[in-house]
């Protein structure tokens, strides 16, 4: 491997200026990273007297040998520090340290964290710590890396080596000796050839320095991406398998405390161990490592994380057992979608022998959008009750599990959920059962009871009799997520179909469910997101964010992943409100589901979101899927309140794209809301179907019907709060290849010298290209261009 070695200058000045402040600096971070490389170009600019040492390799006496005879000044330069033996020699080494005269300064460099005889340096400020970010190559040190090496970057390759490469001096290495290899390849293609080169050199140059103790528990644990200290010593038979785990640390970033008692590898190194463990272990025993894993979870009721550990060892009796513990422990909160691959391992036979695993498999076919399925598995789980004696706790089973799904399944709608709910409150079968227990997750990951688990518009203009006359007996057969359900109901109710735009009454409401709620997670986070829908209501978007904002930083680790995903969407929207998009474009782009992979309805929040953004980009082919898969699940779902969101969607598409009819999308949109009394679904839009209102209703038609005329002026009202809500993206040009390259080097704030130089072509020939841009964008000059790059989100 060929290797460059480039001047860093300004980390140079930079830790200069740092040890005129602290006497002294530990650098660390993980191997080739530079932090050698750092030392030997600060020993060239600093004209002090140097004193070398290597914890690999010297004796900390020969270092105080060389001060008593050294003068007034002198710098100590100290590496390898997580070689460091942290008995004598270290404390010798802190005591140096502590004694290091006006006018001395040291800098220590470590792959990992500081040692122990550190700490209390570092606590009273004389020893200060530099990671991996200081110690990385920043953008425009990696340009300059290449451009030594005659390899001209664009900036997003730039940019890509410093995020997913983190600016890894050896990263950097590695590509472009691939670069040199064969120069047409394009820099995001090596990321594999990368990795694959950094394994040989981890394999070579790393483990070799950990101890036979430590390689035995680095191996042992391979398999597994995370792992505690509890899971290491289960998995691999050792008791003392923490400790070694935290010398591990505390000496390399081979792992790293990932979570609170969790540890991680660094992802190629995990991978790397995987491969050396696979050569040098039998079969059975790396087939033992995953049972072992599965038992840690099963003790744990981690009953996902268990099944897939079993799954790998091929236990199919195990894992049924589990998925059939699952369904008696766990409510349909959308977790059963992670077991799927699971439930795809049995047999039909076998599910058909367990009325749990059919209530399982029911559950899923309905969270896939497969109504017909889910309803054939329901089915035969009656059939098999209707087969069972009653003698037979297999029947009690198949009872309790077919009420269950008479209240869960998401296709049953509403129609007479409010019977089956008040008969359910009487029937032993499910309110003494584990399930029953456990709860119903009403909210269904949402900032929503109407529009969550299920639709509840049609109570909307019954709200206040029913909440009146049933509250006791629908909060009971809800179980553990009943209390405060009712008031946070009868709040959003008042809010959904509030005429007046005085949300006084609904917000007091949704407080006193709130202070209800008990230790209900789900019920909670939907309560919070009634009440910052109705303060992004009234105009006050600030609180509104904050309190979901706040809310995302207080969930807890085991929240369900689609609760922290839909409250992550709401947020995004909110920002929608107030014009700013640049977040929900990169959500777009990362995170945004696929609805040609696994369809499930449990994205509905997230697909609604990719369609609203797709409509502000002007995509209007790319929306027709998606609204065809939306308008199925939402009609054969009973869906009403996401079916008027849908209406108007598609209705600005129409008027916006200029094709299809957007008046028959309105109609359709305010017949359902007026149906169902849900003035918001239809004010929430405000600016992006303020126009279309007002062209499809005459004055006069909208002031004689009241209903009619209070949407109207809560339309308005809110198009006024949100002027930019939804407001199209600017349109971008078609660039020639050589003219995309320009305008990405000029988006990055490049003046055409350097553009020049990095494409290798005259300052001239630029300036040709930026013309052809400037007129592709409809400006005139290059303060114009980039605000323009601005709106279009190509700034970096």
């Amino acid at each position: 491997m060929r290797n460059t070695i480039l001047s860093r200058t300004e980390k140079i000045e930079q830790l200069r200026q740092l040890l005129q402040e602290n006497r002294a600096i530990y650098l660390t971070a993980f191997f080739s990273c530079g932090k050698t490389t750092l030392l030997a170009q600060l020993s060239e600019q600093d004209p002090r007297l140097k004193l070398r040492y290597d914890a690999a390799k010297d004796e900390w006496e020969s270092v105080e040998q060389v001060v008593q005879m050294a003068g007034d000044e002198y710098l100590l330069l100290a590496d390898n520090l997580e070689r460091l033996d942290d008995g004598a020699a270290g404390k010798r080494i802190a005591a140096f340290l502590e004694r290091l005269p006006e006018g001395c300064g040291a800098v220590l460099a470590g792959r990992a964290k500081a040692p122990d005889c550190l700490h209390a340096l570092i606590a009273n400020g004389t020893v200060r710590v530099l990671g991996r970010d200081f110690v990385a190559f920043d953008e425009e040190e990696i340009r300059r890396f290449y451009q030594m090496q005659g390899i001209s970057l664009l900036p997003d390759d730039v940019h890509y080596l410093r995020e997913a490469g983190l600016g890894w001096p050896l990263v950097l290495q590695i590509t472009a000796n691939m670069l040199h290899a064969d120069p047409k390849r394009e820099v995001m293609s090596l990321r594999e050839d990368v990795e694959a080169e950094a394994k040989k050199i981890f394999m070579r140059s790393v483990l070799p320095y950990f101890t036979e103790q430590e390689r035995a528990v680095l191996l042992g644990l391979a398999p597994f991406p995370s792992f505690s200290g509890d899971m290491a010593r289960m998995v691999t038979g050792r008791i003392d398998a923490p400790c070694v785990l935290d010398g591990i640390a505390a000496q390399s970033y081979v792992i790293s405390f990932s979570l609170p008692d969790t540890y991680s590898f660094m992802p190629f190194v995990r991978t790397a161990l995987y491969r050396e463990m696979k050569n040098r272990c039998s079969r059975e025993y790396i087939h033992n490592q995953f049972s072992r894993a599965a038992l840690y979870y099963e003790l744990r009721n981690e009953i996902p994380q268990s099944v897939a550990y079993y799954a790998k060892c091929g236990n199919m009796e195990k894992i049924r057992e589990l998925l059939i513990r699952d369904t008696q422990k766990r409510p349909a909160n959308g977790d059963y979608t992670e077991l799927k691959s699971a439930y795809a391992l049995l047999s039909e036979q076998t599910i058909l022998e367990s009325p749990e695993l059919m209530k399982g498999k029911c559950l899923i076919e309905s969270l896939a959008g497969r109504s017909a399925e889910s309803d054939r598995w329901y089915r035969e789980l009656a059939d098999f009750a209707r087969r069972t004696p009653r003698r037979d706790a297999r029947h009690r089973a198949a009872e309790e599990a077919l009420r269950y799904l008479d209240i869960g399944l998401a296709q049953r709608g509403t129609a007479n959920i409010l019977r089956t709910l008040i008969t359910t409150a009487r029937l032993p079968v499910l309110t003494g059962s584990e399930s029953w227990r456990e709860g119903f997750n009403i909210a269904g990951n949402s900032v929503s009871l109407l529009n969550g688990g299920k639709d509840f518009s049609r109570w909307v203009p019954k709200g206040r009799r029913i909440y009146e006359k049933f509250r006791v007996p629908v909060e009971k057969a809800i179980g553990r997520g009943g209390h405060g359900l009712a008031d946070l109901a009868v709040g959003e109710c008042m809010f959904e179909s509030g005429l007046t735009g005085d949300y006084a009454q609904a917000m007091e409401k949704v407080c006193l469910g709130l202070s209800h709620t008990a230790e209900d997670l789900e019920l909670r986070c939907a309560g919070l997101g009634i009440q910052s829908r109705i303060l992004a209501a009234q105009g006050n978007l600030p609180e509104a964010r904050n309190i979901i904002e706040n809310l995302l930083s207080s969930l807890p680790e085991e929240a369900p992943k689609r609760l922290r995903q839909n409250l992550t969407v709401y947020l995004l929207t909110l920002a929608l409100y107030a014009g700013e998009t640049q977040r929900a474009r990169s959500w777009m782009d990362s995170a945004a589901p696929d609805e040609t992979g696994d369809f499930t309805i449990l994205d509905r929040y997230r697909y609604m979101l990719k369609l609203r953004l797709w409509i502000m980009a002007g995509q209007w082919n790319k929306t027709t899927l998606l609204i065809a898969m939306l308008r199925q699940y939402f009609e054969e779902y009973d869906r009403p309140y996401l079916r008027i969101r849908l209406h108007l969607l598609q209705a600005v598409i129409y008027r916006r794209s200029g094709s299809g009819d957007w008046r028959a999308e309105i109609s359709a949109a305010l017949a359902l809301a007026r149906r169902y009394r849900l003035v918001r679904a239809i004010a929430d839009e405000g600016m992006a179907v303020v126009e279309m209102l007002n062209d499809c209703e005459t004055a006069s038609e909208t002031a004689s019907d009241p209903w009619k005329q209070g949407v109207m002026e809560l339309t308005r009202a809110q198009a006024a709060k949100y002027p930019d809500y939804l407001k199209q993206f600017a349109e971008r040009p078609l660039f020639s290849e050589r003219e995309e390259q320009v305008y990405r080097l000029m988006a990055a704030g490049y003046s055409n010298a350097r553009i020049g130089a990095i494409l290798n072509v005259k300052e001239r020939t630029v300036k040709f290209h930026t013309a052809e841009i400037y007129k592709k964008l409809g400006v005139d000059t290059r303060s114009e261009a980039l605000k323009r790059a601005a709106e279009l989100g190509d700034m970096k």
